[in-house]
């Protein structure tokens, strides 16, 4: 990959006496690695990226993990496989009569913003 240049990006003006170090920035250029991709892609990625919990309530304890292989890896006698739990659709719990496992999606602050924000009613004029 070649080095980006300052020039790449950007121009001089010479327009005048007062603006000679007047800096214009130009269109990005097909081959630079951020031209690929499209305008406000990261605000998108940024929104569908959650982070999960998986809540497991077993012989009366709560416990927490961020990954299903995190909750077999300390839970070895759960008496249900990890690819069962792969498959399963956390729509809602999944229940035995030893365990309760839940999934969940941790809130972030721009998140409850987001969601108090009410969308506004254009005025008829």
């Amino acid at each position: 990959m070649d080095k980006l240049r300052l020039s790449d990006l950007v121009e001089v003006s010479n327009n005048s006496r007062l603006t000679q170090n007047r800096i214009k920035p130009l269109e990005r250029k097909p081959d630079h690695p951020a031209a690929c991709r499209p305008k406000g892609m990261a605000s998108k990625m940024r929104k569908k990226m959650k982070t999960k919990i998986f809540h497991l309530q077993i012989d009366g304890k709560n416990k927490y993990y961020g990954s299903l292989q995190a909750v077999f890896l300390d839970n070895e006698d759960l008496g249900v496989s990890k690819s069962k739990l792969d498959r399963h659709d956390f729509g809602k719990p999944a229940a035995t009569d030893r365990f309760t496992l839940t999934r969940a999606f941790i809130k972030t602050a721009g998140d409850v913003r987001r969601s108090k924000l009410k969308p506004r009613k254009l005025k008829k004029v």
